[in-house]
């Protein structure tokens, strides 16, 4: 039997300045369903240490976080209290 994959959804958000990237990001995340996973690509620097921590704040959980070339790649699950 095939393991459930829960839903994910891919934006790319490199070359997005602060706070620009986590507003884009947020809207995205609240058209989601509870459990569902959006991964970000996100520039070093601003946008990988404050867009992670933006989410996590609203209490939603940091799946992965891994560099990816010269960008990272951050996937968030959407909170079941959301």
């Amino acid at each position: 039997m095939a393991k459930y994959k829960k839903p994910e959804v891919f934006m790319d958000l490199r070359g997005v300045e602060c706070p620009v990237n986590f507003v884009k990001a947020k809207i995205l995340m609240d058209s989601l369903a509870p459990g569902s996973h959006l991964t970000l690509m996100l520039d070093d620097g601003e946008p990988i240490d404050n867009v992670p921590q933006s989410f996590l704040l609203e209490g939603h959980s940091i799946i992965e976080q891994e560099i990816d070339g010269n960008a990272w790649k951050v996937t968030i699950e959407k909170s079941h209290n959301q």
